[in-house]
């Protein structure tokens, strides 16, 4: 007669790519397991099999998406027929970092010693986890290193981040780049890096040495020193 559904089922070691899937059966016979993302509705047409020997009682299933819900089942089956499926387990990978950078960086001036930085999260599938936060990185431009790191929240899961980075040094330019970082990690900075300039910083003094003379013909002649 057909074999009995495989018992025990259970679910360990479970990575963002790969688990293991072991069970228990009263006779040898070999083992389908069979399993799906969570979300897909038909077995028949999502399910994924994989056959297993008689004499196993435990497989690794890999190739599977991070930080992905799945339910799995098993089935034995002999010369004489196929089990009916065991029960339906679920699992969720874990996460992994982003393998996506953040998407629409725009760098525009905030004043003499700032510049404002806007930015979207990275494509969904690309996140592979929850976003924590993004890291800014600066520099001024073709300074070779001497990066800084600016850490910031999440603040808006749907809309648009926004940053504004203070303390520059006017009128010079700046390469700005941003990451996401899940649980597991940080991505990859956004590419190409944007290069924007803060804007001049008013005089903190007036000229120097102000002096003027009459030119004739009813002009006047100034000289000055620029502020320092």
């Amino acid at each position: 007669e057909p074999p009995t559904a495989p018992a025990g089922v259970t679910i360990s070691e479970v990575t963002s790519r790969s688990a293991v899937i072991s069970w228990t059966l009263p006779q040898p016979a070999a083992v389908t397991i069979q399993y799906r993302a969570s979300e897909e509705e038909s077995w028949a047409i999502h399910g994924r099999n994989v056959s297993v020997g008689q004499w196993a009682t435990s497989h690794v299933v890999t190739g599977l998406a991070p930080y992905k819900s799945y339910d799995v089942r098993l089935m034995a089956h002999n010369d004489l027929g196929v089990s009916q499926p065991s029960l339906t387990h679920v699992f969720t990978t874990t996460e992994e970092a982003p393998s996506g950078a953040p998407q629409e960086v725009r760098v525009t001036v905030g004043g003499p010693r700032s510049l404002i930085v806007t930015w979207r999260s990275p494509a969904p599938q690309l996140t592979h986890g929850t976003l924590r936060g993004y890291t800014l990185a600066l520099r001024r431009q073709n300074l070779q290193g001497h990066l800084t790191f600016i850490t910031r929240p999440v603040t808006d899961l749907d809309g648009v981040e926004r940053y504004e980075v203070r303390g520059l040094t006017p009128a010079t330019l700046y390469e700005v780049a941003v990451r996401a970082f899940t649980r597991a990690g940080p991505g990859p900075l956004s590419s190409p890096r944007i290069v924007d300039s803060t804007s001049h910083e008013a005089p903190s003094c007036p000229p120097a040495g102000v002096s003027c003379r009459g030119s004739g013909r009813g002009g006047v002649r100034v000289w000055w020193s620029p502020p320092p």
